[in-house]
């Protein structure tokens, strides 16, 4: 009898104390497992049931939501109000410890202005303040006053920016992703030579930035159809109308640059055989083409100057100058310009040797023919 009157008792002084702690202007149910605010059928330990919020909410206070409010004496750049996720260290639910956070702080310190700043972050072992490694929640993902969000940083300057430690430019073998920047992924199943992982530009089509279209991508692929091949092919194309696949014009992605698995470059073909494949036209005001072995050779006493009966037999037999490329070979394997250029100056060159030789002779005839018509004289 005695344990059931202090057991009332103490049921009766709780009561009190939590009436006299919890204002509410709703109904508030408790089951043996869940509370509910506004819903007697709590579906998890807290449901909040109300009305709805409008995503253009304006007021001080959005009246049908969960509010937390940081009492820190004013509107502070350094401290706010928090949502904390707590697990405990042991099994039987002791030393609860938090593992990630949401805080929102002011978004300056004019305490006339309401806008707000939103970090969230993860608790690990770090030098956060340059005090020395400890426990500290990390500033990982930041949302500014001015809808800004920063990975890596708490002071966003874009859309979105990814502030990292730097990535080696030469990669990394040991695992497959290499960090310090921003990864985008597809889920394609496979490893494919055709679908992969593609970053999209989109601009609107109408004033009111409706009517959404992509206009340019990157996509890369893989650059063969072995999965155990880690090579990637990155396509860049521009959105446009045309007839890609053989089967009527549409809107298609054009594959107009390509970085393929070894390297090389395509403009205007995903196959390129060389360090740069062009399949078109190319207008520039000067190119240069290094070379070696400039065949100033040929102008030294040692050359051995075919001889014009040599020459011809060649050109009987080939149909084409000695070291010239063939027509058919040409048109197999395309021009060498800068090799091309070295072999017509070679002829050029010898051409001139030639020129040279038979100028000699021809003066020996007139010197001959001017003797012969004084001695007739």
């Amino acid at each position: 009898m005695k344990k059931l009157i202090f057991s009332l008792s103490l049921f009766l002084s709780f009561s009190t104390f939590v009436h006299a702690q919890w204002i509410t202007s709703g109904t508030i149910t408790s089951t043996t497992n869940s509370v509910g605010i506004g819903t007697t059928t709590p579906q998890s330990l807290l449901h909040i049931s109300g009305t709805g919020t409008f995503i253009n909410q304006s007021s001080q206070f959005d009246p049908k939501s969960l509010i937390i409010q940081s009492n820190n004496g004013g509107r502070g750049l350094a401290n706010g109000a928090q949502l904390e996720f707590v697990i405990p260290a042991n099994t039987d639910g002791t030393n609860p410890w938090g593992q990630a956070r949401i805080i929102t702080v002011a978004g300056n310190s004019n305490t006339s202005d309401p806008t707000g700043k939103m970090v969230l972050g993860t608790r690990r072992m770090f030098n956060k303040v340059g005090a020395g490694a400890t426990w500290y929640y990390g500033d990982d993902i930041t949302i500014d006053g001015v809808g800004n969000v920063g990975i890596g940083t708490t002071t966003p300057q874009t859309n979105l920016h990814v502030v990292g430690t730097g990535t080696d430019k030469d990669g990394d073998n040991s695992r497959p992703l290499v960090g310090g920047g921003l990864t985008i992924q597809g889920n394609t199943g496979q490893r494919s030579t055709t679908s992969g992982a593609q970053l999209e530009f989109a601009i609107p089509t109408n004033a009111n930035n409706a009517g959404m279209w992509g206009q340019a991508r990157i996509i890369a692929v893989n650059g063969t159809a072995n999965n155990g091949e880690v090579r990637g092919k990155m396509i860049l194309g521009t959105r446009r109308n045309f007839d890609k696949l053989g089967t009527g014009t549409q809107y298609y992605y054009g594959d107009d640059l390509v970085i393929d698995q070894a390297g090389n470059i395509g403009i205007g073909t995903t196959t390129p055989k060389e360090a740069l494949s062009v399949n078109g036209n190319i207008r520039s005001k000067q190119v240069t083409v290094e070379s070696a072995n400039w065949p100033d050779y040929v102008f030294k006493k040692d050359y051995q100057l075919p001889s014009l009966q040599e020459v011809k037999a060649y050109i009987d037999q080939n149909q084409h100058l000695p070291e010239i490329p063939s027509e058919q070979q040409i048109a197999k394997e395309g021009l060498n310009l800068g090799e091309m250029n070295k072999l017509l100056m070679k002829k050029v060159e010898e051409l001139t040797l030639y020129l040279i030789e038979q100028n000699k002779r021809i003066e020996d005839q007139q010197l001959q023919i001017d003797k012969l018509n004084r001695a007739r004289n």
